[in-house]
């Protein structure tokens, strides 16, 4: 199966707003506690996770890989 060209660009898009959200969120709530630095931080981290998380479903050798057309049972 042909490996989907939009994917790791959306996955390396991902993966830098989750990163810029989870530091200025960390920043900001390590300067002035409170829920909005807070919940982009959280966002942040699950974006970031996420973005990682998929990319490694693209990978032929990955125990969670989903390439060869098989779905992992948990």
């Amino acid at each position: 199966m042909p490996r989907p060209l939009a994917a790791p660009a959306i996955n390396v898009l991902a993966a830098i707003l989750g990163g810029v959200m989870l530091g200025w969120g960390l920043g900001r709530f390590a300067h002035r506690p409170a829920v909005v630095p807070g919940v982009f931080a959280v966002f942040g981290l699950i974006l970031l996770w996420w973005a990682l998380s998929d990319r490694r479903k693209l990978e032929r050798d990955a125990p969670e890989s989903e390439v060869g057309g098989g779905h992992t049972i948990e």
